[in-house]
């Protein structure tokens, strides 16, 4: 018996006034898959697997070369997979990653003064168990992520540019005797906050 949920949000938004010439950019994504695998003794195996990859951009050009652009990139990917003759094991995970509560993806650069402000974040966190009892078995759980954004603006005072990028990946792994008793945990979260402001 497995379960795997995948959730995928994105939301991106673009404002361009005509009025001043200035442009406004902001995106915001959120990935996040879980992964289970059980097995309630007897003799068998199972597994479970899924990747999720979300790629945006948004650009945009105004008058007197003004010009905003920014990508952001997340790929996911987690397999569980469990056996054992007469074994009870629970097998499973999930990872998760975007942009920060409250922090999008977002510039605004105007065309007719030197001003521009960009800023993004970037957020992993991943979490896997096992626990097996019961007969001989064994199981084990594997994850990875990779999410990296950048960001340019420009207009006739200057560019400003900024990148950033987070890879993490974790394991776990059990294999048991008859009558052992075994629960593996293990997490990993990371976190990257930018801004930049030009005046």
């Amino acid at each position: 018996m497995y379960r795997g949920i995948f959730v995928s949000l994105a939301i991106a938004i673009v404002i361009s006034s005509a009025a001043l010439g200035d442009i406004g950019q902001s995106q915001f994504s959120f990935d996040r898959l879980d992964n289970n695998v059980t097995m309630l003794g007897g003799i068998g195996g199972g597994s479970s697997a899924g990747f999720v990859m979300t790629n945006k951009q948004e650009t945009a050009t105004d008058i007197n070369w003004t010009f905003a652009t920014q990508n952001q990139f997340v790929g996911l990917g987690q397999a569980a997979n469990a056996g054992g003759v007469g074994a009870v094991i629970t097998a499973g995970g999930w990872i998760q990653a975007g942009n920060l509560d409250g922090i999008p993806q977002r510039q605004q650069v105007s065309n007719d003064s030197a001003d521009k402000t960009q800023g993004q974040s970037l957020g992993l966190g991943a979490a896997t168990s096992i626990s097996k009892t019961g007969g001989p078995g064994g199981a084990d759980v594997k994850q990875v992520g990779v999410l990296c954004q950048s960001q340019t603006s420009s207009n006739p005072y200057g560019v400003a540019t900024e990148s950033c990028g987070i890879v993490a990946a974790q394991k776990a792994e059990t294999v048991g005797a008859a009558g052992s008793s075994i629960n593996v945990s293990s997490g990993v979260s990371a976190q990257s906050v930018q801004s930049q402001w030009v005046n």
